[in-house]
């Protein structure tokens, strides 16, 4: 039996290529070995150009349709294509993308200290302490805010854990966030879940001093810190020459909200190789990206890396798990070596 794998996997909409690539660069750069994917909502150019770019660097484009907020159906998307290729993977990892950088490889974290089937990242302020976190509840679930006041905040926008455990996580996070009836209720949500058995029993509550994961905006953009410092439950970051560390010196494989913090943008970016600027339609050909390209095998999808040889059993996969259509939501781009277009998709959810 051929090992699982180990994937990170994001979305966007609404994005261009610029607002993609530290992610992307970052992540290539960690010493990640496992599939790296991106749910690519936008259609035309800009998804377009995004889709070649992930593709050059050897990561992974799917491509779908958004339904209303990408803030609460992401987490749906996400979590099929989890159960989509659930056999053939071990750990997932799913992030926020715009201000997502990876240090190092996460999955190392995972392996040394993952105990439970996943795991939840604070952001070191407690809802009763925290504008932004306390307002949001309060609009998405007023009936049931007052139960989370004295909690820490758990920021949805870093999860991992054992990939099935995930894809479910996701999965309840979209149906609660949607239930909400406003369009960002995503972390309010995820919260809620969290509070609430089994998941209270199941989740692995990780500091950000544990060093998996830090948080930017709560525990380093200085705006915020005026205010906050003085109710923050755990020390604060720090940067080195190396990159930014918790303060007893464990280097973040995962750095959150990077750019809220001047510092951190500028360092953080400053240690990637950027490429030179080129027409959307090019391959990247002679520049830094020419090298990472043969991540990917030739003419290889990510159904084939995932161990679905030809890709024919993604619709009867799909409709194994309940996909509730008669045809598979999931839209790998996966074109053949000799097609330079993106091509048409086959039928996407409408």
């Amino acid at each position: 039996m051929a090992p699982k794998k180990d994937l990170v996997i994001g979305a966007v909409a609404g994005y261009e290529w610029a607002d993609v690539e530290v992610w992307a660069r970052s992540l290539v750069a960690s010493g990640f070995a496992g599939v790296g994917v991106v749910v690519v909502y936008d259609r035309g150019r800009r998804g377009d150009v995004v889709v070649q770019k992930l593709k050059a660097l050897g990561l992974y484009a799917v491509r779908m349709s958004l339904r209303g907020s990408v803030y609460n159906t992401r987490f749906d998307d996400i979590a099929q294509v989890l159960r989509t290729f659930a056999r053939s993977l071990r750990f997932a990892i799913v992030t926020d993308v715009r201000d997502v950088y990876f240090q190092t490889d996460p999955v190392l974290w995972l392996e040394n200290h993952l105990e439970r089937s996943f795991l939840a990242v604070g952001e070191g302020v407690r809802y009763c302490d925290e504008a932004w976190n306390r307002n949001n509840l309060q609009r998405s679930f007023p009936a049931h805010a007052e139960r989370l006041w004295p909690k820490v905040v758990r920021n949805v926008g870093v999860l991992a854990g054992q990939a099935g455990a995930v894809a479910d996580l996701c999965l309840a996070v979209s149906l609660i966030a949607e239930s909400a009836g406003g369009p960002v209720a995503d972390q309010s949500a995820y919260n809620l879940l969290l509070d609430m058995e089994p998941y209270r029993s199941a989740v692995q509550l990780v500091a950000s001093e544990d060093g998996f994961a830090c948080q930017g905006a709560t525990l380093g953009d200085p705006r915020l810190l005026r205010t906050l410092r003085p109710f923050l439950v755990e020390p604060e970051p720090v940067l080195t020459a190396e990159g930014v560390r918790t303060s007893a010196g464990k280097l973040y494989p995962i750095v959150h909200q990077y750019d809220r913090v001047p510092e951190w943008n500028r360092m953080l970016r400053g240690r990637l190789r950027w490429a030179p600027a080129v027409d959307a339609g090019d391959m990247v050909g002679s520049t830094p990206d020419s090298a990472l390209r043969q991540r990917e095998p030739s003419g290889s999808g990510l159904a084939r890396i995932l161990g679905d040889a030809d890709g024919a059993s993604i619709l009867h996969v799909a409709q194994s798990i309940g996909v509730p259509r008669a045809s598979s939501s999931i839209q790998l781009y996966s074109p053949a070596p000799d097609d330079s277009s993106l091509g048409e998709e086959s039928k996407v959810r409408e």
